[in-house]
């Protein structure tokens, strides 16, 4: 398999942990996987679609499409960490909205030179695979230590401050006419300690300086108590400002990155010893298990963990203004990563601003976008925007015409766009001439990775009705007729976007994220973990670490192709 690690190998061979000739380490063919990425491809290893590098079945490219699904976020490392133990290290990934968070963390985890170095060696893929997969199991015990930080804060897209928004009698304010009280209750809220940097600054300057506070604040409350439900109610939701300011969401988030990707004040022995001794035997083990372990030093595998990060955290925080951020790092210099985001052009961008200057002044508003206008962005590396851009398979399909290259960018600009939804947050400004709305816009981004030229694409997603959900929902108050709903979203017709994608993904893991509440991490993630993988590729199959719940059909509507 090959994979775009040169960053790390350079990280790796600067702290003399490489010999100056690699030496075979693991691969069926006697080649390192090191060996194998030497090419050059814009200071990256090889393109997924190097065919010198993927001539047989062991060494094809293998890439994750990721499914966005706000703060039920878990379900994605869940489906990241059975991947990577069951079939070894990917090549790229894609996903927008909460997908871009948990593409964002996957690349992190690949810039952590000591997840590849087994023994002073560059691991092989499947160890290095287990050593990414205990990555992703660890993050509850990042949230178990740091609950209540404003990282926690930002992953559950601020959950908690809505149901304490709630808890203050707001409503009750509102019901009976006290406009006033609602709007001192609301600025009491939004001042707090914990609070104030991750609260929009939009929000708190509407709430002082509204021309009609009684207006606002109603609109403010109507998309408090509708928060993160994703209802789609009205174009409101496209013009109100989120309670979520979205750079310093990003910034949050960053943190998470930076420190799975062991930047700044990194204990490099710790972060070694973590991976020595906790990732042994660790397929198929959740982190409960795997925290209980011995790590040596009379310590267990979860004392390790919680004790490097608070350590990390700490010094990282005391001069952070200082400090390496992965958020300036380009999005896919490691592994290539497509993030996806909606975006209005056109003459539609007039009226969305005249929309909202009407809005702001609490008068009579009209949002008249035309669907024609909306295009499907994604960031990510020029030469694989290219390499998507010419559509080398030749998709017809409705979403694949509406590709828009966004360029390469660092992480900060995804995160801060991708994430904000309608209903979490406004339609956000890329430029003059464009507005993103959120990563709703590709469900499923199995074709911009065949595309790309990845091999094989596991798809991670949910299962339930696709027609009528979220996306499809927005895209209708943008001016989606029913005719290109069918074209995006019908599941049983076969040359619809939504079919395509599901037909080309070479394996679907097919969770019920929808049967959980937000706040049940633990349950999103195990039944992720344990949900079954629809495929009859024998690489998914037929492996000798292949993962045991796979079968050949699931029938289920958005995991099946033609499942309604």
């Amino acid at each position: 398999m090959s994979t775009r690690l040169l960053s790390v190998l350079a990280v790796l061979a600067s702290t003399a942990l490489l010999a100056a000739a690699l030496p075979a380490c693991g691969d069926d063919d006697g080649t390192s996987t090191a060996a194998n990425n030497g090419g050059d491809n814009n200071g990256k290893t090889d393109n997924v679609n190097n065919t010198g590098n993927n001539g047989d079945a062991q060494d094809a490219s293998l890439c994750v499409a990721v499914r966005g699904n706000g703060p039920k976020i878990f379900a994605h490392f869940a489906g990241l960490a059975r991947v990577h133990e069951h079939y070894g290290l990917i090549d790229g990934i894609a996903g927008g909205s909460s997908g871009s968070i948990t593409s964002f963390l996957t690349e992190s985890m690949y810039k952590n030179p000591h997840a590849f170095d087994c023994g002073g060696q560059p691991c092989d893929d499947g160890e290095a695979g287990l050593r990414i997969a205990l990555m992703f199991k660890s993050i509850s015990a990042y949230f178990e230590v740091l609950a209540g930080t404003d990282e926690a804060l930002a992953i559950q897209q601020l959950a908690p401050v809505v149901a304490q928004a709630k808890a203050m009698g707001i409503d009750t304010f509102i019901a009976n006419g006290d406009f006033e009280a609602a709007r001192d209750a609301l600025n009491t809220l939004f001042a707090s300690e914990d609070l104030a940097e991750l609260i929009n600054p939009e929000l708190l300057d509407l709430l002082a300086n509204s021309p009609d506070p009684e207006f606002h604040v109603q609109e403010i409350w109507a998309m408090l108590s509708g928060f993160g439900t994703f209802a789609v109610d009205g174009d409101h939701i496209f013009i109100r400002p989120s309670v979520i300011g979205f750079d310093a969401f990003a910034s949050k988030l960053g943190r998470i990155g930076t420190f799975y990707a062991a930047y700044g004040p990194a204990d490099a022995e710790a972060w070694q010893q973590f991976f020595d001794a906790c990732t042994p035997d660790s397929r198929g083990k959740g982190w409960p298990e795997i925290a209980a372990r011995d790590a040596g030093d009379g310590t267990t595998c979860g004392e390790l963990f919680r004790g490097m990060l608070g350590q990390w955290r700490e010094a990282y925080l005391a001069d952070e203004d200082n400090q390496p951020s992965r958020l300036d790092d380009a999005i896919g210099d490691v592994l290539p990563s497509l993030i996806s985001t909606s975006v209005l052009e056109g003459d539609s961008v007039a009226s969305f601003e005249q929309a909202r200057t009407d809005w702001l002044a609490a008068r009579p508003y009209t949002f008249t976008p035309s669907f024609d206008d909306i295009r499907f962005g994604y960031w990510g590396q020029d030469a694989d925007l290219a390499t998507v851009g010419a559509n080398p398979n030749g998709y017809s399909d409705a979403k694949t015409s509406r590709f828009l290259p966004l360029g390469e960018g660092p992480w900060r600009v995804a995160l801060s766009r991708s994430p904000a939804e309608p209903g979490l947050a406004r339609a956000l400004e890329l430029n003059d001439t464009q507005v993103s709305f959120g990563g709703w816009s590709d469900l499923a981004p199995s074709l911009v990775l065949k595309n790309l030229g990845c091999d094989r694409v596991v798809l991670i997603t949910r299962r339930g009705a696709v027609q009528g959900g979220f996306g499809p929902s927005v895209a209708g108050l943008l001016g989606m007729d029913a005719e290109e709903d069918e074209a995006l979203y019908g599941l049983d017709n076969a040359a619809s976007s939504i079919y395509r994608s599901l037909t080309e993904a070479d394996a679907v893991l097919c969770t019920n994220w929808d049967g959980f509440e937000s706040a049940d991490f633990a349950g999103v993630f195990g039944d992720a973990y344990t949900s079954p993988l629809e495929s009859s590729d024998p690489f998914f199959t037929e492996a000798d670490d292949a993962y045991s719940n796979t079968t050949d059909r699931i029938g289920a509507p958005a995991c099946t192709a033609g499942v309604e």
